[in-house]
């Protein structure tokens, strides 16, 4: 009885080891394949701190080839600019091209323009000083030489929605975050560069700018951590230790929602 009792625990075991290998193998069924290749990449240790949710959909039978956590809400993000850009060269084409336009009421014959001109934007992303640039060389080919109103931007192209539902606050600074507007010049954004007076109350006459990031923190420094000013230094402390709350909380609450889920 024991002999027959071991000969069906090593069958057991062969068996067993015999389908984790053929497990291994990837499917030939396409749809099969392609489940696999996902689940593989999910698998990797890379994703452990991370959530994924996917759902891929047949454009042709509309059939749900492959589902994962498709119903859990996440932020787009940079997600979004797919299905952006897809819908721009489906709905637009790929040769679309954005006009920006001047209007005026009329020029006299002398050139001289009696009254504001309208710079009219439609959405260029790419829109750069150059542009305008070439646009004022083309009225001044026109004959135009003389304007005595204002060169006003008109933004009607777009509605008065100038900021996303759910955009975060403080990404208000940044280039990529910028208002939406019909109207975007250089990304909306100015570069300023400014160079510190030699001491702190100094005027920022000079140019140039410093050359690396131990400069920086040098010039810097008199307005971080100025001498006598306990305040400032006490609310710099304080900021730094916010920084490092958050980043903290960025890496480790996916990993501790994860663990509670």
């Amino acid at each position: 009885m024991t002999k027959k009792l071991d000969l069906i625990i090593l069958f057991s075991i062969f068996v067993s080891g015999c389908t984790g290998v053929a497990s291994l193998r990837p499917p030939g069924d396409p749809l099969e394949r392609l489940k696999y290749d996902i689940d593989t990449v999910l698998s990797d240790s890379i994703f452990i701190p991370s959530h994924a949710s996917i759902k891929v959909v047949s454009l042709e039978t509309h059939e749900t080839l492959y589902e994962r956590d498709a119903k859990l809400l996440f932020r787009p993000a940079s997600n979004m600019k797919l299905l952006t850009s897809a819908a721009g060269i489906h709905y637009l084409g790929p040769d679309f091209l954005f006009k920006t336009a001047v209007h005026a009421d009329s020029i006299s014959p002398d050139g001289i323009l009696t009254g504001d001109i309208y710079l009219k934007g439609s959405g260029d992303p790419d829109l750069q000083t150059s542009h305008l640039d070439s646009l004022a060389r083309i009225l001044r080919a026109s004959g135009l030489n003389t304007i005595t109103g204002d060169v006003v931007g008109d933004v009607s192209y777009f509605d008065d929605l100038y900021w996303g539902n759910g955009w975060m606050w403080d990404d208000e600074p940044y280039s990529d975050e910028m208002f939406i507007t019909p109207l975007s010049v250089n990304s909306n954004c100015v570069k300023v560069k400014i160079e510190p007076g030699i001491w702190a109350g100094a005027n920022t006459g000079r140019n140039g700018k410093p050359t690396g990031t131990l400069q920086t923190a040098r010039a810097l420094l008199p307005y971080l951590w100025p001498a006598g000013e306990f305040g400032l230094r006490a609310r710099v402390i304080g900021a730094l230790l916010c920084l490092v709350t958050a980043k903290f909380a960025n890496v480790y609450v996916p990993v501790l929602y994860k663990q509670a889920v």
